[in-house]
């Protein structure tokens, strides 16, 4: 309540800027209310709806707000419901440091891979799945890393998606790079 009543007296013109004023250690106000999915809908409820978005893909160092949020997946719903469908698919597909999205990061769950998924438009998801970052690195070859995630892929990949499913994991290397001999 006290976070709502303060973010009140601020006029909207001005909340952008206010969000994103840094304390001491570098932080703005999302990035400390990451775990908390009720403060980031007080933050980001009285923005206008563009003023979301740009709070969301700002970079903290190297990510913005959507990979930040991938280990609360409370937070990264709050985040998603709270920008427009257009803006939803931008803030997913928005490319970071090695040129990829949310989709490849690291520490992507089942539950978050699901929900980054299921908003974006189903005719797209091989398309998506199949973009590389600077690394050379799909969505498969991440989902490649961790078993749990290729079953949500599937579910949601269109047919012909799936089988380019099945001839990519017979081709994207499941590990390091393999030295040769």
């Amino acid at each position: 309540e006290s976070l709502t009543c303060i973010l009140s007296l601020i006029s909207e013109d001005n909340l952008l800027t206010a969000i994103e004023e840094k304390n001491t250690s570098g932080e703005d106000i999302l990035t400390q209310a990451i775990k908390l999915p009720e403060s980031l809908q007080c933050i980001l409820s009285p923005l206008p709806k563009k003023s979301r978005y740009e709070a969301i893909i700002k970079r903290r160092p190297f990510r913005n707000m959507l990979s930040l949020t991938i280990p609360y997946i409370n937070s990264l719903k709050t985040i998603l419901s709270l920008l427009t469908e257009q803006d939803r698919v931008k803030a997913i597909l928005e490319k970071d440091f090695l040129d990829g999205s949310v989709l490849h990061d690291s520490n992507l769950t089942p539950e978050a891979l699901e929900t980054l998924l299921s908003y974006l438009p189903e005719e797209n998801l091989l398309e998506i799945a199949l973009r590389k970052n600077t690394l050379g690195q799909s969505l498969f070859y991440y989902v490649f890393q961790k078993p749990e995630l290729s079953k949500i892929l599937l579910s949601l990949l269109p047919e012909d998606g799936k089988i380019h499913f099945e001839e990519e994991s017979k081709q994207e290397p499941r590990g390091p790079r393999a030295s040769s001999f």
